[in-house]
């Protein structure tokens, strides 16, 4: 079959055209459609992928290759064989005319991953010659069959002793001065007073050489160094508990990510005092609580990352030491370990620029909403590829909104109008990035009416007509990426225009629900990876707090974050930024059904509410994935309420847990959120947790506004709510023999308006079963001129409500004698619009 061609068709771009990763690695590889610059339609396209050469791919990853049909092909760790070479084919059709297709080739290289000898337990250690004691290798990995076990991976190892001091080094004597030969396989065994005690200077260096069985891999080294003292001393194991990555056989640390260290002394050990040392000297305070948050005479060292105190590029050694001392403080017997960890840098040597498309040298004036810039980033190195690049844009005053990281370099962006900041950043494979870089070098793009020989705008200034229409040729294309970026810039523009009433909010609210529309579908063709749907989130924030959203519009708000958690098979974990736009868009959304009338009650609320929690528990699961009880917590905050997410133990009973709220729209200034939680929750929750130490906790804050006249609302509501881990549904924890106390702020009211309140004020909950208001087991205990106490024997969301169904007593005189009257009418109101979740039952 001949075709002939009508029109040029678009063509794949790949940037870059090849990749190189490890087995270890994920693959993502996104193809950009390129239309002809001439003026012709930009018709819908559907994509597909094949393997063009390279081995035969396993069942399962060719149905992700075969069943792709968005430009991105995504494929999990593991999927590629290590040493080989991989050709993707990507091919776009013009759905409506058979003859306009073109094809792209991606080149995949899987590099082979060495054997990794490890020694548990830290780099060096302090044992006594009187006891036994083991070094341990079981630990050691082929890093290519890193995902079966030990007993599978047929690995050799065979161990060597060194004896060190002054002089050089040789072969170790016991201490008859006879070889010592050390035993086999993964443990080595090191007998009581089988080697003599190290004199000052020198020390023992125990290596280990693991090997795979059929002598494919050069052999790997680990080695540990043992100073031998002739009195008791325990044994220090040390763990590294946060995350790293492997470069080679060395472990790499990020300095913008917290450290977490465990130090286990002795199982014979007793109470001993633990103290930490860390060399080089860190750039912070060793007092420094935010920095060292654990402190350094815990089981635990803590480094807070991000704060600067670990410099990038640098080995640090840590020493976790165990001391026993007697009263008056001499120190009886101890023991130690050290471990060394190498501190990532960022890539180095490249550049960044933004400049208007289709223009000679690097024009940076253009239309709003219509023209194209492209930001690029390119010559940037690192050891550790693949590189990846993420983008922002600032409107001058505004919150930076930024594009998820991706190995394409470059970006086509279309702005608002105004004075225009873009931003790049790079990040190496292992999450090492650059500072931030400022495009503009600290001048601005202007994006507006640029005068005589540029289109006539419309009557606002923008042309949004040709924008929608550019718009709907990114959708047609499927480029995720593009479209976002678009749409981020028309939600800044929107709102802009409705700050300064050049937009009537009937318009405004077509408008947000079409570019809603819109980030749905970009979404639909985005692989569900936590960079896709956190840039997902980010649109979806922009574009509701932004815009007018209809009940519809909420209704999309919700459907999208829902959407990008529904199968969270690529997401191990969500970022604060992320969450925190998930948790933002959720606050505006349900701000909005204030406005939606009838629309927003009955059945159709109750949907919309249980697809709320659905995403509110999904956000603090993924979030919380990798956290431990000691990391702290994340409160993301607004003027419409806070939620704050943990992981916690059974530690947190019998504490306080503060939320700052700053809600001007409810009239509640800068105050505090306080819930106390009683000691005695701890054997209640430690059922709940079925042999597990830790879980999940939510505590949200959010507008409340009962639909009926009886019922005044005169606080936020304050939800507190128990996950398990796994992130199932919240625990009902109710019927407590202690009562939970929960501080909360109260509007601001006059002083009539508050001697009036007083009297009518009650704590009541949120009971989900009924969809009401109940103030079952919920009692005020405390009131003044800025808060109220409530408190409770269950946990659910409660709110301080004025009942002005209570007649407040009337005075009456008759001869002399002045008596007082109350009438009390109990009023059952029925809730419609509530805008806080319904994550607990009672």
């Amino acid at each position: 079959t001949v075709y002939k061609q009508s029109q040029p068709a678009p063509t794949v771009v790949f940037s870059p055209p090849s990749q190189s990763i490890l087995r270890s690695q994920a693959l993502t590889v996104t193809g950009v459609a390129q239309f002809s610059e001439c003026p012709i339609p930009r018709d819908p396209l559907s994509f597909s992928w094949r393997l063009g050469s390279g081995p035969a791919l396993p069942a399962a990853v060719q149905f992700l290759v075969n069943d792709e049909d968005s430009p991105q092909l995504y494929l999990p760790a593991n999927s590629l064989a290590a040493g080989q070479t991989y050709q993707f084919v990507l091919r776009l059709q013009v759905q409506t005319d058979a003859s306009k297709f073109s094809e792209g080739t991606f080149t995949v290289t899987v590099g082979r991953q060495p054997v990794m000898a490890k020694i548990t337990g830290g780099g060096s250690v302090v044992r006594s010659v009187m006891t036994p004691w083991s070094l341990d290798a079981s630990g050691s990995v082929d890093l290519d069959l890193a995902g079966l076990p030990s007993s599978l991976q047929s690995l050799v190892y065979s161990w060597s002793c060194q004896y060190v001091d002054a002089s050089g080094s040789s072969p170790c004597s016991d201490s008859k001065g006879n070889a010592w030969v050390p035993t086999t396989g993964a443990a080595l065994l090191v007998p009581a007073q089988s080697l003599p005690s190290t004199p000052d200077s020198s020390s023992y260096v125990f290596t280990v050489a693991v090997r795979d069985t059929a002598g494919l891999k050069a052999a790997s080294y680990a080695s540990v160094t043992a100073l031998l003292v002739d009195v008791v001393t325990y044994e220090v194991e040390m763990n590294l508990n946060s995350g790293y990555w492997l470069r080679g056989t060395t472990a790499i640390v990020n300095s913008d990510d917290t450290l977490i260290l465990t130090a286990r002394c002795g199982a014979t050990a007793g109470q001993l005092d633990y103290q930490w040392t860390i060399s080089p000297a860190p750039m912070a305070s060793l007092d420094s609580w935010t920095v060292f948050p654990a402190g350094l005479q815990d089981s635990t060292l803590i480094v807070t990352g991000g704060l600067g105190a670990l410099a990038a590029g640098l080995d640090y050694t840590f020493t976790a030491r165990c001391v026993k001392s007697s009263e008056d403080g001499v120190v009886q017997s101890w023991g130690e370990s050290s471990m060394s960890l190498t501190f990532n840098d960022a890539p180095l040597g490249g550049s960044c620029k933004v400049c208007l498309l289709g223009t000679s040298g690097c024009v940076k004036v253009g239309s709003p909403i219509v023209d194209t810039f492209r930001a690029s980033c390119s010559n940037w190195a690192d050891q550790d590829t693949p590189l990846f690049y993420r983008f922002g844009i600032n409107r001058v005053g505004d919150d930076t909104v930024w594009t998820s990281f991706g190995t394409t370099s470059f970006i086509d962006l279309v702005l608002p109008s105004g004075a225009i900041q873009v931003f790049a950043q790079v990040e190496d494979a292992f999450g090492a990035a650059t500072d931030i870089m400022d495009l503009t070098q600290g001048s601005v793009l202007t994006v507006g009416n640029v005068g005589q020989g540029r289109r006539l705008l419309a009557v606002s200034g923008i042309d949004w007509s040709s924008g929608v229409s550019k718009l709907s040729e990114l959708v047609n294309k499927q480029g995720g990426k593009e479209i976002n970026s678009m749409l981020v810039a028309m939600g800044m523009q929107l709102g802009l225009e409705r700050l300064n009433a050049l937009m009537n909010q009937s318009v405004a609210v077509g408008l947000t629900s079409n570019l809603l529309s819109s980030a749905s579908r970009a979404l639909g063709f985005s692989i569900k990876t936590a960079d896709n749907v956190c840039e997902s989130f980010g649109v979806v924030s922009t574009l509701a707090t932004s815009g007018d959203l209809s009940w519809s519009g909420v209704v999309s708000v919700v459907g999208i974050l829902r959407a990008g958690l529904q199968d969270t098979s690529y997401i191990p974990r969500l970022d604060d930024r992320c969450v925190s736009n998930g948790l933002q868009a959720l606050r505006v959304g349900l701000d909005a059904i204030k406005a939606a009338g009838e629309q927003g009650s009955g059945d159709v609320l109750r949907g919309l509410l249980a697809d709320r929690e659905t995403v509110l528990r999904g956000l603090a699961t993924l979030y919380l994935a990798s956290a431990t009880a000691l990391n702290p917590a994340l409160v993301v905050s607004d003027s419409m309420g806070a939620d704050l997410l943990a992981r916690r133990d059974l530690r947190l009973f019998g504490s306080n847990i503060s939320v700052a709220v700053d809600m001007v729209g409810l009239g509640v200034g800068t105050d505090r959120v306080m819930v106390s939680l009683p000691a005695s929750m701890s054997g209640l929750v430690s059922v709940l947790l079925n042999g597990s130490s830790e879980f999940n906790l939510r505590v949200s804050v959010s507008d409340y506004s009962p639909a009926s006249g009886a019922l005044v609302a005169r606080s936020p509501m304050v939800g507190i709510s128990l996950y398990p881990v796994s992130g199932a549904s919240s625990w009902s924890v109710e019927n407590l023999t202690e009562p939970v106390n929960i501080t909360v702020p109260l509007q601001n009211m006059t002083s009539d308006a508050w001697a009036v309140f007083r009297q009518q004020a009650a704590c009541m909950f949120w009971d989900a079963g009924v969809g009401n208001l109940s103030a079952r087991g919920v009692r005020l205990v405390g009131v003044s001129r800025e808060w109220v106490v409530c408190e409770t024997r269950h946990l659910s969301e409660f709110v301080v409500v004025q009942n002005t169904s209570v007649i407040l007593p009337t005075t009456k005189t008759t001869g002399g004698v002045t008596t007082t009257t109350t009438t009390t009418t109990r009023t059952t109101a029925t809730v419609a619009n509530r805008t806080s979740s319904t994550s607990s039952t009672s």
